[in-house]
């Protein structure tokens, strides 16, 4: 058996596990918020609001690795193209649609993990630094999210933690 055979049933087996235990509705409602937190608001807020208080700088570096990170996603997504759970599983039904159709890497998630790295080492320089691991906190939120919602398999999140982290490394 291979490494990706075993991988593949890895994720089969914890997406369907996951799948299992959401069904109740306050639970569905809170990770669709958070799901959507990560639809890109919270990306587009943090430049403004970096602009606004004077952190130019900082929200000029945030585009410029979004952009990158945002080019990566995109070839990588329809390079591998990794069909969604629900084209492996025809009985299952996601609780959303998906944006698009592929999976890998999890484009959310990427762009939560690139935030939460790219504003944590500025926050701890000030007074609001107790915020920065709250931003993992969150990232870490929309990635399970997007797994309990039936969109993507736990490794298509870790890949897009793996890739938002990278872009911000490579790039601060």
């Amino acid at each position: 058996m291979s490494v990706f055979t075993s991988v593949q049933r890895l994720d089969n087996r914890i997406l369907l596990w996951s799948l299992k235990h959401r069904d109740r509705q306050a639970v569905i409602r809170m990770v669709r918020l958070v799901s959507t937190s990560g639809d890109g608001y919270a990306q587009a807020a943090t430049i403004v609001l970096l602009a606004i208080f004077d952190q130019q700088a900082v929200a000029y570096a945030f585009t410029v690795l979004l952009l990158v990170e945002r080019s990566i996603y995109w070839l990588l997504k329809n390079t591998l193209k990794r069909p969604r759970p629900h084209e492996q599983f025809p009985s299952f039904q996601s609780v959303i649609e998906a944006s698009d159709r592929f999976s890998f890497p999890s484009g959310h998630t990427s762009a939560a993990f690139l935030l939460a790295a790219t504003l944590s080492p500025v926050l701890l320089t000030t007074s609001a630094f107790w915020l920065a691991p709250l931003l993992f906190v969150w990232a870490t939120g929309v990635a399970a999210s997007r797994v309990l919602l039936g969109v993507h398999y736990p490794t298509d999140t870790v890949a897009g933690a793996a890739l938002g982290l990278s872009v911000a490394a490579a790039g601060l």
